[in-house]
């Protein structure tokens, strides 16, 4: 499902991101650790086409997305990869549904109310289509982020340091959501973070800079 070869990608004045090869299979949940500063946020940039390696080839589903320009990037990501920033990244002036609309558009795939209600459906998040992203809370706002994500059954989905600043039950709410509905989505789920509390809940792990 996605594909590292040879990549190296300079980041800030002095370090160089390096990942010689990488592969997650279909469906497989990865933790990418590091401390701050480590690269982990560059590296899902680039697997989300975001930014373009300065060398080496990123693959994901049989697409070298290094090689798409940028409207075709665009579009492969709105089709293929869901990404939960740190931040919500909402239009403010639109909707909830409006919001996911928009997800659907950018996809040019149609626009379906049954699909937008019922992802918020999942999450609980039942009869809040029609408030703005200033009427949620912070949890609410996280969890309408992952359902634009997860909206256009994504093959990929990205996630970077989603249990930031979330206490122990939110941190584990969070994550339990994140990988259930990966699993709806038979996504390849990849979460960057620098949070120890959830090593002991993923198998897969890559790891980028030093490690206590």
């Amino acid at each position: 499902m996605i594909h590292v070869e040879d990549l190296h990608h300079r980041y800030d004045a002095e370090t160089t991101l390096a990942l010689p090869d990488w592969q997650a299979q279909k469906g497989e949940h990865w933790l990418l650790l590091g401390p701050s500063g480590s690269g982990k946020t560059t590296l899902l940039h680039l697997l989300a086409g975001l930014l373009r390696p300065e060398r080496g080839r990123i693959s994901i589903n049989g697409e070298e997305i290094s090689a798409l320009n940028g409207p075709d990037m665009d579009r492969f990501r709105a089709r293929h990869i869901g990404i939960v920033f740190q931040r919500p990244h909402l239009l403010g002036h639109l909707s909830v549904a409006d919001n996911l609309r928009l997800a659907q558009y950018l996809a040019e795939l149609p626009q379906e109310l049954a699909r937008i209600e019922a992802v918020l459906g999942q999450l609980g998040l039942e009869g809040l289509l029609k408030r703005r992203p200033e009427q949620l809370s912070q949890g609410q706002l996280q969890r309408v982020t992952l359902a634009r994500a997860v909206l256009n059954r994504p093959t990929v989905l990205l996630a970077d340091e989603p249990t930031a600043n979330l206490d122990d039950a939110h941190c584990e709410q969070v994550l339990t959501l994140l990988k259930e509905q990966a699993a709806a989505c038979e996504a390849t789920l990849v979460i960057a973070t620098h949070d120890q509390r959830v090593k002991s809940a993923f198998k897969h792990r890559l790891i980028l800079g030093d490690q206590p």
